[in-house]
């Protein structure tokens, strides 16, 4: 959405790129503390993203699932339980 603020997108630029590059704050091959980094890094983009999602983007998410699932939920015609009719 161009009306996102760019603070908003730097942040999932940030946390993308820290999830797909190959290094870490903290190694995950620590136990307990490895993964503490990550789950922080998560918790701060999904509550700035949070902040910024309006109804409108809410809307177009049902929309967008609702055109992925309705192909799905009904059988092909023609199929198995067509037969016999």
């Amino acid at each position: 959405d161009r009306e996102t603020p760019h603070r908003v997108r730097a942040v999932l630029l940030a946390a993308l790129a820290y999830f797909v590059l190959p290094f870490a704050a903290v190694p995950d091959i620590l136990a307990g503390g490895g993964f503490a980094d990550d789950v922080t890094i998560l918790l701060a983009a999904i509550s700035t993203v949070r902040a910024h999602i309006t109804p409108r983007h809410r809307a177009a998410a049902r929309e967008a699932l609702a055109e992925t699932e309705a192909p799905a939920a009904r059988p092909p015609p023609g199929g198995f339980w067509d037969r016999g009719a």
